[in-house]
């Protein structure tokens, strides 16, 4: 089955090394976007969203993520923007916000941290967020949020044995109240710095 494309220009700044503390980056992206296409469908609410996304639509016949393309029937625009750096090249973070125009609700933040080049161990956590409209929208935990901490052990200096704490909230329609799903889950990540 084929389903739509988009395409992007941008622009990208590099702010170089602040005083030996901070290096950081930034680039901004003008999107365009077709037909049943979306730019992130494999972010970090797949897992959640590709079997069934009842507590995200109002839309009954959306039942998958790959259901939700079909409902995508216009072009659309929006706008993509990214800021990253190191902090006294021990600490890499991140942060992401996209946004379609004129669709309320359509804002995707991600934000993340990691501390990859201590001997023997490594962390990371990350924060995520769908349906963003306002700033406090970024603050409030609720189904549209997926928090995530993880501690790793480094087998070798390119193979790390991960250990993560996912917290995401369901709506419990009994109590009318968010209930926090938590979970651990172990991993294996192949880590290779090809820009030696």
């Amino acid at each position: 089955v084929d389903y739509g494309s988009g395409q992007a220009a941008g622009i990208g700044a590099d702010l170089g090394n602040l005083f030996g503390l901070i290096e950081l980056h930034a680039k901004f992206e003008r999107r365009s976007l077709g037909k049943e296409f979306l730019p992130t469908y494999f972010g970090p609410f797949y897992e959640i969203e590709r079997h069934k996304m009842s507590g995200y639509t109002r839309n009954p016949e959306i039942a998958t993520k790959v259901d939700s393309l079909r409902f995508v029937t216009a072009e659309t625009k929006g706008y993509f923007g990214e800021l990253y750096g190191e902090i006294l090249k021990t600490v890499r973070l991140i942060g992401m916000f996209e946004r379609l125009d004129d669709q309320k609700g359509s804002g995707i933040l991600h934000m993340g941290a990691e501390v990859p080049n201590v001997p023997m161990i490594a962390a990371r956590a990350t924060y995520d967020k769908i349906g963003v409209e306002t700033l406090r929208d970024v603050f409030t935990l609720d189904s549209r949020s997926v928090a995530k901490v993880g501690l790793g052990y480094k087998i070798k200096p390119y193979l790390i044995l991960f250990c993560d704490y996912i917290w995401t909230l369901e709506w419990d329609s009994n109590k009318k109240v968010y209930k926090p799903q938590e979970r651990f889950q172990p991993s294996i990540s192949f880590v290779w710095n090809f820009m030696k």
